[in-house]
């Protein structure tokens, strides 16, 4: 018996017959309406899902996530619980890739909340040093990567209505035209731009490719970038896809932009050379988050920020918090944007190989971090340490 049926059957049990008679038709009434709207809106969804899926409680669990507020989302990366955080080679460190991903929490202002919190289903491959983004409506994507030295082309997405409808967890879509690990990946206009990143036979790549979301047709070659580029930051500006930081084996504080007319040009120099830091685009300002000197080298918790109107980068340092609390060294860590909040998740400790569960947040308008446990509770926060997973809002 559900919840609601309890409640209704200790309500009509103290109702006398003639009282009990109104309650018993309204209620019957009020389900029978509410699930002819229920299936209504997710015909309305999704049109080409057979009426008799669309009734019951899949299809209400189905409706909550077309309509649940926005969640932060982690995929893939590695845990370094298993090898006690000793540095190791890439050949070394399959056995710490992840599959899995979750809902960490949902969001409302700067709370968030474990109401959400779940485990998704497991990815078809295993994806450390993966690009993960979200498009509409509630659908995920998890681009390239690599399983110890074997590297990605693939691409596989999770829509998570049909997840709650029918079961359905992750599928393939088209595969890129490289293997690419470490790459560059951003959502522009109606398609999925990647560019760079480092293959399994042809090292760190120049090339970039587009994918058209809507025909969901293969990959196509477009020119390459200027230089080759792995670990490099990325997002979307308008219909401009800008590429920043990263290189062959070292940093780079160049920038480079994929604009309207199908060509890269170089974009306002960052302040500092960075190599595995991350972007976003959020208010008309381009974000660009921590990274490193160089591969296990000094890593920054340092934030850029770029009006391109401007043209001028702006830095800030965040600074550490009280106590042992802090640990985010912030290389490695997916970031995602939602209102006036930078959202950090994972990553590794600062002077160690060692995948951490924390999420942070920074307040776009003051550039003020902190843990986000302290804000929401113990609960918000990384079911499976990650590091050099994804993170998005969906």
């Amino acid at each position: 018996m559900s919840a609601e049926e309890w409640l209704i059957a200790n309500v009509l049990e103290r109702l006398s017959a003639f009282d009990a008679l109104p309650v018993r038709v309204a209620s019957k009434g009020v389900r029978k309406l509410a699930a002819s709207v229920c299936q209504a809106l997710l015909a309305e969804l999704l049109p080409r899902v057979a009426p008799e899926l669309l009734g019951g409680l899949p299809a209400w669990r189905a409706l909550a996530q077309a309509h649940a507020p926005p969640l932060l989302v982690c995929v893939g990366g590695y845990n370094s619980n298993w090898n006690r955080h000793e540095p190791v080679l890439q050949e070394d460190d399959a056995i710490g890739c992840e599959d899995t991903a979750e809902v960490v929490c949902s969001l409302t202002g700067i709370q968030g909340s474990d109401r959400w919190r779940c485990a998704l289903p497991p990815m078809t491959q295993k994806r450390a040093d993966v690009a993960v983004m979200s498009t509409s409506p509630k659908i995920l994507l998890a681009i390239g990567g690599r399983h110890g030295e074997q590297r990605h082309a693939s691409v596989e997405r999770l829509d998570l209505v049909q997840w709650q409808l029918q079961g359905q967890g992750w599928e393939q879509m088209p595969s890129m035209l490289e293997s690419r690990s470490g790459l560059a990946a951003s959502i522009v206009g109606d398609g999925l731009l990647v560019a760079g990143g480092r293959s399994s036979t042809k090292g760190v790549l120049r090339g970039a490719e587009y994918c058209d979301l809507r025909s969901g047709t293969a990959f196509v070659p477009i020119p390459d970038m200027q230089q080759p580029r792995e670990y490099a930051a990325a997002a979307a500006v308008g219909d401009e896809f800008w590429v920043m930081g990263g290189g062959e084996n070292c940093r780079s504080s160049t920038v480079e932009i994929w604009d309207a007319q199908g060509q890269w040009r170089p974009g306002p120099e960052m302040r500092e050379k960075r190599y595995g830091a991350s972007a976003v685009w959020r208010d008309g300002r381009l974000y660009v988050v921590g990274g490193s000197h160089h591969f296990r080298k000094r890593k920054f918790t340092t934030l850029e920020s770029l009006d391109p109107r401007e043209g001028v980068w702006e830095c800030y340092d965040l600074q550490a918090l009280e106590g042992a609390s802090y640990q985010s060294s912030l290389w490695g860590a997916g970031i995602a944007a939602l209102e006036n909040s930078l959202y950090i998740c994972g990553g590794a400790f600062r002077d160690l190989e060692e995948s951490l569960t924390a999420i942070y947040r920074i307040d776009l308008r003051t550039k003020h971090l902190s843990s986000l446990n302290l804000i929401s509770g113990p609960d918000c926060s990384l079911q499976v340490p990650r590091w050099c997973g994804g993170a998005c809002i969906v």
